[in-house]
């Protein structure tokens, strides 16, 4: 983004959810009833370290350097990743992944 939310997101982002920092990366996934975001550094630091990163039937790995979800079947399922503010605001019921 080259800087440019640096210093907070340039508009109003309303209510926020106060489980994440507001620009937290996550990777956000819908997947069998389960709507659930994955703080990005905290699954790469899990998966570097040889840990899971699990949630709902869906587990995310590391692919050629991007994270990437798959069923429980190794299908691969549909991601966004977004800030947490946006994720969290239209994805109210969200899950939050945390490292066990």
């Amino acid at each position: 983004l080259g800087g440019r939310d640096d210093r907070g997101p340039i508009f109003p982002i309303g209510d926020v959810d106060p489980r994440l920092p507001v620009q937290e990366q996550v990777l956000g996934v819908m997947h069998d009833g389960v709507t659930v975001a994955f703080p990005e550094l905290d699954a790469r630091v899990t998966l570097s370290r040889g840990g899971a990163v699990e949630f709902g039937g869906v587990t995310v790995v590391l692919d050629a350097g991007a994270l990437r979800a798959v069923s429980a079947s190794g299908e691969a399922i549909t991601t966004h990743q977004a800030f947490w503010f946006a994720w969290s605001q239209f994805n109210s019921g969200t899950e939050v992944w945390a490292p066990g």
